[in-house]
């Protein structure tokens, strides 16, 4: 049996995202989703969609692990605070997905192809979320 070294944390890493592009892929992503007349074209939409989720929020842990590591070094401080700065409008741009997951015709069948916990985790997400201050949270109104 052999046995490889483990990869070591440090040599982790992820691409800052690109929200300007990210935000057009995914515009492009729930245009699709709002216009499929079947199941199929759907899924493939949120196959491609959760692609990207993923890379995103490796992103996001990555930067928020390695912040936590040493709060005190300036480029991760920095790192943090310009994430810190974008995710709001990552979290925007990922709700308007899931609206139109939400409120397609096909929602029955596509719950019963994605599972119902991620409908209501998306419902929850989206009432939680307030586009008037660009950032997830109640809003006081």
């Amino acid at each position: 049996m052999t046995t490889t070294a483990a990869e070591r944390f440090s040599d982790i890493t992820a691409p800052t995202p690109d929200l300007d592009t990210l935000a057009v892929t995914i515009a492009e992503l729930e245009a699709t989703v709002t216009g499929a007349d079947s199941v199929d074209v759907c899924l493939a939409a949120v196959r491609a969609w959760d692609a990207i989720r993923r890379e995103v929020q490796t992103y996001s842990s990555l930067v928020g692990l390695r912040f936590q590591q040493d709060t005190t070094d300036p480029d991760r401080k920095r790192e943090r605070e310009a994430w810190d700065e974008a995710e709001p409008r990552w979290t925007e741009v990922e709700v308007t997905m899931k609206r139109a997951l939400l409120d397609h015709p096909l929602r029955g069948e596509l719950e019963a192809a994605i599972g119902a916990q991620a409908f209501a985790l998306w419902d929850s997400e989206v009432l939680a979320f307030d586009p008037a201050s660009g950032a997830g949270g109640i809003s006081p109104t």
